[in-house]
């Protein structure tokens, strides 16, 4: 386990010599996988723990829902609205909590949702993985590179190392997702042009190209969504 955080210590910092390495192991494949599900493993957990202190400091839920309510139901508008519309209390106290509930569902940590970071991190983590990879590997061929399968995931599976930053989970309210986010692009940058034997550019291009596929993918889905919902709603 020290040696697979060796590796990836040293892979946050974009050196090219570990994506060789994985390339060049045995069973690079496995080696990755193993790598990813440690780190992945060691967030979760960061994640967990940091949870449940955060819930432990935090307000309650219905307190804050509380306070909102009646800072609300203080203002001018609000009394002239309730005046003016028949049962205008219980239909905006009927949508404030459903309101309310949806947010606090993000917004607010709790012992259970915190615990289930355990199993949701590498889960999350290694679909991804096995995602990008697949569409990386594609377009890295395209553009002439040599790696196979295998050795692509194994040189991929290290562009998780940035997600060590997220131990900082542990500490409540530090949030770093953009910095893992972009720093985990740089990385699948380096896996890819080391990886692959190709040129910055053929490299960059190779890089890109999945997140454009998945953002895609991610917008059609997204839309027809949301057309079933308005067709579900008006019918």
């Amino acid at each position: 386990m020290k040696e697979s955080f060796v590796i990836a210590w040293n892979a946050l910092f974009l050196k090219a010599a570990p994506y060789h390495q994985l390339r060049d192991s045995e069973k690079p494949f496995l080696d990755g996988l193993k790598l990813l599900l440690i780190i992945a493993a060691a967030v979760g957990i960061a994640r967990a723990v940091g949870g449940i202190l955060n819930w432990g400091i935090s307000p309650s839920p219905d307190d804050v829902r509380e306070i909102i309510q009646e800072t609300i139901k203080e203002q001018g508008w609000y009394a002239e609205s309730s005046g003016a519309v028949e049962d205008y209390d219980s239909v905006f106290n009927e949508q404030f909590d459903m309101i309310f509930t949806g947010i606090s569902m993000i917004t607010f940590s709790t012992v259970g949702g915190s615990l289930l970071n355990v199993i949701t991190t590498p889960v999350t983590a290694l679909l991804v993985w096995l995602g990008w990879g697949l569409l990386g590997h594609l377009f890295a061929r395209i553009f002439g590179g040599d790696a196979s399968f295998k050795q692509t995931y194994g040189v991929t599976a290290l562009a998780i190392s940035p997600m060590l930053i997220n131990l900082t989970a542990l500490i409540p309210g530090v949030q770093v997702g953009w910095l893992v986010f972009i720093w985990t692009m740089s990385c699948r940058y380096v896996a890819i042009k080391s990886g692959h034997h190709i040129k910055w550019g053929r490299a960059l291009t190779a890089t890109l190209l999945p997140y454009v596929v998945i953002g895609l993918l991610m917008a059609v889905a997204g839309g027809v969504g949301m057309a079933v919902f308005i067709q579900g709603v008006s019918s």
